[in-house]
């Protein structure tokens, strides 16, 4: 059974039970995963406070390279994670590719390029979705609280 990834680390869960990840296409079980525990919750809570205030105070110049490591791990385990996500949701492999996966690369793409610039009322076109033929391209004002789709 896997465990839980909590502060940078893979923690064994305080649960003593594991609940069995079923591909809905093939109803093969495919994973086992712990069910969980209010310990757990606490622990990643816990590293999630921690782990705020370094990150507010990492440099926007840094956490913009971070972000782009990021996109740039997922881009090369783009089958892989394409892969796990349609048996897991029993989706079509083209479809996990192009929302699932694409969607958080451009997403990710896009903070990267935001990099440096100041907060104001301008538009960012965002990065196509990867292997989609209408580009799928959106365009968002970035406002100081926040965006407001255009």
């Amino acid at each position: 059974m896997r465990s839980n990834y909590i502060g940078g680390s893979w923690i064994p869960s305080a649960a003593e039970s594991g609940i069995d990840v079923v591909n809905p296409a093939t109803e093969e079980v495919i994973d086992r995963v712990p069910a969980g525990h209010p310990a757990d919750v606490d622990a990643a809570v816990g590293a999630a406070r921690a782990a705020f205030s370094r990150w507010a105070a990492t440099p926007v110049a840094e956490r913009a390279r971070r972000l782009d490591a990021a996109r740039e791990l997922l881009a090369e385990r783009v089958d892989a994670v394409s892969a796990a996500i349609a048996a897991d949701m029993g989706s079509p492999i083209g479809f996990a590719r192009k929302v699932q996966v694409g969607t958080p690369l451009a997403v990710l793409a896009s903070y990267v390029e935001l990099r440096g610039r100041r907060w104001g009322d301008h538009a960012v076109e965002l990065p196509a979705i990867p292997g989609s033929e209408q580009g799928c391209r959106r365009a968002r004002r970035w406002l100081p609280g926040g965006t407001e789709a255009e």
